[in-house]
């Protein structure tokens, strides 16, 4: 009963990804939470995942997209940032998932956020291998900005994770195209009102389980050959 439930839930959320809500900048603390009017409703924190391209101060419309959808695997995931750069669906759907994660502890103590975002962006910006979820560097260089201990603290912390974690209230925010065919703006990750502990589902088996033991395994190795 509780799998059917489970299956109708994120049914019901892959339906979602065809909202398109317009946006606006309104502020930042960057690193760390954006401000939006979101049709028409202002100061609207959200985070970003990625270090380029720049947050454009320009109006734009945003489709919004859920775990759901990158599990589905359906149109809506195709517009995320790791679907564009052809990462699979199931290693999108773990990454995207520890976003999820890392996020609902910034919206729950802001002063998490700046290391979140740093966290988050490492994960998005960082793969490389689009298969095997290797990355472009590590934890102390690369190109999605630098690492704090208090990031670094976190990402160790998503290492641990047994299975991966689903929160039905997460959303990610895509980027439009340009008219040169380019993303007009960063990819921003917020929720569907206030996450609550209680959104969590915790997915024991399949693929996404699967993803995350692995992913565990690569960065846990990594980790070992790490000098600081």
């Amino acid at each position: 009963m509780k799998k059917m439930s489970f299956l109708g839930c994120l049914a019901l959320q892959s339906q979602l990804w065809g909202a398109v809500m317009l946006f606006e900048l309104s502020g930042s603390t960057n690193p760390g939470f954006f401000f939006f009017t979101i049709d028409g409703k202002a100061h609207q924190r959200l985070l970003c995942d990625e270090f380029y391209p720049n947050v454009t101060s320009l109006l734009y419309n945003s489709t919004v997209v859920t775990l759901a959808d990158i599990l589905a695997d359906n149109a809506g995931a195709q517009l995320t940032t790791l679907r564009q750069n052809r990462v699979s669906a199931s290693m999108a759907f773990t990454f995207y998932s520890y976003v999820a994660y890392l996020d609902a502890k910034a919206y729950a103590g802001t002063a998490l956020a700046s290391d979140v975002v740093l966290a988050n962006r490492w994960m998005i910006d960082g793969l490389k291998d689009r298969k095997s979820g290797d990355f472009l560097h590590d934890y102390t260089t690369g190109g999605t900005g630098p690492l704090t201990n208090g990031a670094m603290a976190l990402l160790q912390e998503v290492q641990s994770l047994a299975v991966v974690p689903f929160n039905a209230s997460f959303q990610i925010y895509t980027s439009p195209f340009d008219a040169t065919g380019f993303r007009l703006t960063q990819e921003q990750t917020g929720f569907a009102g206030v996450p609550e502990p209680g959104m969590f589902f915790l997915l024991g088996a399949g693929l996404a389980a699967i993803g995350a033991l692995r992913f565990i395994k690569r960065v846990q190795r990594q980790r070992n050959t790490m000098t600081y």
